[in-house]
């Protein structure tokens, strides 16, 4: 999004159901995509980058092709990561 960004203090609010900002928004689109993401054993990483905008990233693991499941590692360190 190239919008103004998020303010710091909504960013955990955000993937909240029917949580919005947006006139004529429903706040759905982000509590539904950290819900699958979860039951994929992923998350989601929000980003500010203020004043360019914000970004959303889905991470997921990926399969080994053995069966095992690899984490990938956050690419900021976790920092982004909702708990």
């Amino acid at each position: 999004d190239r919008g103004r960004g998020v303010p710091q203090e909504e960013l955990r609010k955000i993937t909240t159901a029917f949580y919005t900002k947006r006139p004529g928004g429903t706040g759905l689109g982000l509590a539904i995509a950290e819900r699958v993401a979860r039951n994929h054993g992923g998350w989601i990483e929000l980003k500010n980058l203020d004043p360019r905008g914000f970004e959303a990233r889905v991470v997921l693991p990926w399969s080994m092709g053995n069966g095992k499941m690899e984490q990938p590692a956050p690419a900021d360190g976790g920092r982004g990561r909702k708990e």
